[in-house]
């Protein structure tokens, strides 16, 4: 076969191959580049990816990558890296191939992790494009921290791919999320939050949207026999208690006559607060509890409940003990 003839089979050939960019066909595409250099008898390297571009569907600048990627890597470790994507290559070419060998065993090593095997991950799906180059640059600063295939595997695992994964569960929690009914209330101004809240942790964002409307001295309530109104929160912790709350304390005629912190625990039903055992622990004290729906029973309660849905029902502040 003539060579110009050749040459236009190998241009007809990278044509039909240009059905995506996943590697391996990359490498090909190389394959068919590098064969068309040879055929080539233009001897600037430069002139002669110049001239092929305009024959093939594409650039330049991508033309000469897929002739490293062909010229620097076997098809066989194309292969093993299979979740491996295209812009990783284009990172690797410009390595040394001492560092470019260290990542392709990481990579390997990632394929076969347990943690993505349990999790059964298509890796495609949370490698990016930026992986190895984030690496490399913390590798110039800790260098130590990423001198075997090992250490990068378990960076690239718990520290680039987990986290992506947690966030995919947590957003298809948030997504599968039960929405509570539409709250009725003639007793306020339309809520911020419309929904009733269906677990404690709904209900805690929920009392924090409307605390604006009851914390005024037309919601005051008695306790430890004094008569007092929310005023604002201190602060809000994930130990028990869960809450404190600056309370303004009143006398008799209603006069403002001091402040008072009190401690809260918020659950979703009164009856939490057993089940989350908080009346044995005599480290710890707790003055109200406040929840969604008071479920408490006959039973007296340990400390007083307030009834955030029984409150929006009637409109008034009303304290079980």
């Amino acid at each position: 076969m003539e060579p110009d003839k050749e040459f236009e089979k190998t241009i007809d050939a990278i044509n039909e191959l240009h059905k995506g960019e996943r590697t391996v066909l990359a490498w090909k595409i190389g394959e068919q580049i590098s064969k068309l250099y040879n055929l080539s008898k233009q001897k600037s390297r430069n002139k002669f990816f110049k001239s092929i571009a305009e024959k093939i569907p594409y650039s330049e600048d991508v033309a000469k990558k897929y002739y490293e990627i062909y010229n620097i890597f076997s098809l066989e470790v194309i292969k093993a890296v299979k979740s491996i994507l295209l812009g990783h290559l284009y990172e690797l070419i410009k390595m040394p191939k001492e560092e470019r060998e260290l990542f392709l065993r990481a990579l390997i090593l990632v394929e076969n992790n347990e943690y993505i095997k349990k999790q059964n991950l298509n890796l495609t799906d949370y490698y990016q494009v930026n992986h190895i180059t984030i690496i490399n640059n913390l590798r110039s600063h800790y260098s130590s921290k990423f001198q075997t295939p090992e250490q990068i595997e378990a960076y690239i695992v718990n520290e680039l791919i987990a986290p992506q994964v947690r966030e995919k569960l947590d957003k298809g929690k948030l997504k599968n999320k039960k929405q509570g009914n539409l709250i009725k209330t003639n007793k306020f101004p339309p809520l911020l939050h419309p929904y009733e809240p269906t677990q404690e942790h709904d209900f805690l964002g929920f009392f924090c949207t409307i605390f604006y409307l009851i914390a005024n001295k037309e919601f005051k309530f008695t306790l430890k026999r004094e008569t007092m109104y929310f005023y604002r929160i201190i602060t809000i912790q994930k130990p028990f208690p869960d809450m404190e709350i600056e309370c303004v304390r009143c006398d008799k005629n209603g006069k403002e006559i001091g402040g008072y912190p009190l401690s809260v625990e918020l659950e979703y039903e009164s009856r939490e607060y057993l089940e989350h055992k908080h009346h044995r622990d005599p480290n710890k004290s707790c003055e109200m509890i406040i929840c969604w729906n008071n479920n408490w029973g006959n039973e007296k309660p340990y400390v007083h409940i307030l009834s955030i849905k029984e409150l929006l029902e009637t409109g008034e502040m009303k304290l079980h003990l």
